[in-house]
């Protein structure tokens, strides 16, 4: 049989290439022909898909099986008598009779007496013992009065430079060319008073960079006197002190 003529100049590659989709072709219209054939009449097509949940309790389960049982076998089921327990074996131990008591024996009461020489040796070394007991405490109360003595002197003399604080504190003045330049330090010094609280003499130790609060340290430990007094069993005549006058603006 002869090719017409336009297939006669074609290639060999090319006839196998008009060949592949010939047949694609006829796969393609199959598939769709067995689509048509296989859709579902009206009534049975689903639009959406919706999803349910169960819940697994125990009382579904309960329903489900009340819902298998047919009338007929759920009669026989009530019907049936539950299977017979097991008794368990109580052994019993054999307790053992109890003995007769024994008869008891009244003692006799026997008084020791005791002659009154070993009485009063006995007494005597009563006395012996608790005589070499009796100067222990007089030696620990002596040891306890002493830290005592020194806790409450030490108190009082923190009291005593609290109180010097306060005092300087209160006099404390702010110097007018200070504030107008808005200065502000701290001037450390030292200063020296007696038992009757008078300065002795003072001097600035580190300056605060401000001539005007330096000078204002110094007049304020003058105008402050008298300063509190020592307490009186601190002594000493005179007590030196070194200590900081903060100015600042609040």
């Amino acid at each position: 049989m002869s090719m017409p003529r336009r297939y006669r100049n074609m290639t060999r590659n090319e006839l196998l290439r008009w060949g592949t989709c010939f047949v694609a072709m006829l796969s393609l219209h199959g598939a769709v022909a067995a689509a048509l054939l296989m859709t579902p009449e009206e009534g049975d097509t689903f639009d959406t898909v919706t999803a349910i949940e169960v819940d697994f309790t125990t009382e579904s389960f309960r329903d489900a099986e009340a819902r298998d049982v047919a009338p007929g076998e759920e009669q026989m089921q009530t019907d049936e008598a539950p299977p017979p327990q097991e008794k368990a074996e109580v052994k019993t131990e054999k307790v053992p009779e109890p003995e007769p008591p024994l008869p008891q024996v009244a003692e006799p009461d026997v008084a020791l007496e005791t002659t009154p020489e070993k009485k009063q040796e006995e007494e005597k070394k009563e006395e012996k013992e608790k005589t070499p007991n009796a100067t222990p405490p007089l030696v620990a109360a002596s040891a306890t009065t002493a830290p005592t003595a020194a806790a409450s002197r030490k108190a009082r003399l923190v009291s005593w430079k609290r109180q010097l604080a306060l005092h300087l504190q209160r006099s404390k003045r702010y110097p007018h060319e200070a504030q107008r330049r808005r200065e502000t330090g701290t001037s450390r010094v030292s200063f020296v008073v007696d038992r009757q609280g008078h300065v002795v003499s003072s001097r600035i130790v580190k300056g605060s960079g401000s001539d005007a609060l330096d000078r204002e340290t110094l007049d304020l430990l003058q105008r402050a006197q008298p300063l509190p007094e020592p307490p009186k069993d601190v002594g000493g005549t005179q007590f030196a002190f070194t200590m900081p006058i903060l100015f600042e603006f609040r």
